[in-house]
This record gives structure tokens, C-alpha cells and sequence, in this order.
């Protein structure tokens, strides 16, 4: 995930949906000159940016708070990337299911515990 993508879920989980984001601000200074809230939507010239700092819907340490829960709840989930990557296409698990009824084997059951242990689900 992106820097930009991280601080797109958290401004929106903040319940800012329409903003401008000018980079990426390592301080509150550069957050009020990089972070541009809309004010007003106007389709036939620019929009309307609020431009009081009093008036943004959250604060600086509030989106830094936010953006690293979203970095932790993203590196929480990296075993399901993972496990995406590992287990076999879904057309493969039908065809071992089906031969392992066929045969009375087990051999998809095996094969998804095997990429289950490679890797665990985290612990919280």
C-alpha cells in the first residue's frame, strides 16, 4: 500500500470524502499547506476550499493517529495476502475435490492446511 493510498482510507475514515492532498505532511505546518478540504463543489469553475485551519475536520495528530491505525490493521491482514497467493487457482481445489471423492483421498484438504500453517493467521 502507498503512502497516498494509507492517507486516502484515513481521511475518508475521518469523514473527509472531498479533498485535495498536495503530498504527504510530516508536520502540522506542512498538513494545513498540503491537505485542502472542500468546502463547496462547483462542476462549472474550481472548487471552494476551506481555508480556515479551525475549521478542518480533524487535526493534524488525528490523521497521523489514523493513518497508523490503518498501517497496522493492513500489516494485520498480510497473512490473507499471503495465503491469496499461495493457495492453488480455485479450478485446480474443484479438480482435487473431485478426485479426492473419486479416490478418497485427501489431498485438497492437505493442501490447504499446508498453506494455512505456512502462514498463521495472526494472533491479536
Amino acid at each position: 500500500m502507498t503512502q497516498f493510498e494509507k492517507y486516502d482510507i484515513a481521511i475518508k475514515s475521518l469523514g473527509c470524502v472531498n479533498y485535495l492532498l498536495l503530498g504527504i505532511p510530516s508536520n502540522s505546518v506542512e498538513f494545513y499547506n498540503k491537505f485542502k478540504p472542500v468546502a463547496k463543489t462547483n462542476f462549472d469553475v474550481e472548487n471552494e476550499y476551506i481555508t480556515d485551519a479551525a475549521q478542518y475536520p480533524f487535526t493534524f495528530q488525528q490523521l497521523v493517529d489514523q493513518v497508523t491505525l490503518v498501517q497496522s490493521e493492513y500489516d494485520a491482514k498480510q497473512y490473507q495476502r499471503d495465503r491469496t497467493l499461495a493457495y492453488p487457482s480455485l479450478q485446480k481445489q474443484l479438480d482435487m475435490q473431485y478426485w479426492d471423492s473419486v479416490n478418497g483421498t485427501t489431498i485438497w484438504q492437505d493442501t490447504i492446511n499446508a498453506v494455512k500453517q505456512q502462514y498463521p493467521k495472526a494472533t491479536q
